[in-house]
């Protein structure tokens, strides 16, 4: 079967779009800017918008959606296939490269879209779907509580990231998770070495 391509206009329209959409996110809270300052600042019509998208919400989805599809998805099926070190050097290139993006589609925050919550969602299925083909023979392991223990920790340590302005250093990163952990735990090997 051949695979029908998308014409380049369409392809040039959604483009302009998702630019322009994240620019004024970038610059206003969601709920502060319409459809028409949209339009306007593309310089495209109304009917052009909504030949393409029902409302500002489909928009701002497909626009997580390709997000989550081209980052976060891929990044997630990588994190359990290294130990926390080489997954913290491989997610820091990337991470710096979509700072400016992850943060400003954070601040979708909609009766109907979610993304932090859609990562932790995903970050916690992701979890669960590894952790039930290990061996628990342990019937006190809860796989629920360890898997909202991660997603949690995960979206906590890429909102304080985000928030801070801080570069992630990924071996500061890993020796910062390693030491609260053991401080949590109790344990005494938990400084930095």
């Amino acid at each position: 079967m051949i695979e029908k391509k998308e014409d380049r206009r369409i392809t040039r329209t959604r483009e302009l779009l998702h630019r322009t959409f994240l620019e004024l996110l970038s610059e206003k809270e969601y709920e502060d800017f319409t459809v028409q300052e949209i339009i306007d600042r593309a310089n495209i019509n109304r009917t052009t918008f909504y030949k393409h998208y029902l409302n500002k919400e489909a928009l701002a989805v497909q626009i997580a959606e390709k997000f989550k599809q081209d980052v976060v998805l891929p990044l997630l099926q990588q994190r359990f296939n290294h130990p926390l070190d080489e997954f913290a050097r491989l997610v820091s290139p990337i991470y710096e490269k979509n700072q400016a993006t992850i943060a400003t589609m954070l601040k979708i925050n909609t009766r109907h879209f979610n993304l932090k919550q859609d990562i932790q969602n995903r970050f916690k299925d992701k979890f669960i779907e590894v952790a039930s083909k290990q061996n628990h023979s342990n019937k006190e392991i809860d796989i629920q509580l360890q898997a909202a223990i991660f997603s949690n920790l995960g979206t906590t340590i890429l909102e304080y990231l985000l928030t801070t302005n801080k570069q992630l250093d990924p071996v500061i990163l890993v020796k910062n998770i390693k030491a609260g952990m053991g401080i949590f735990l109790n344990e005494e090997n938990n400084s930095f070495k």
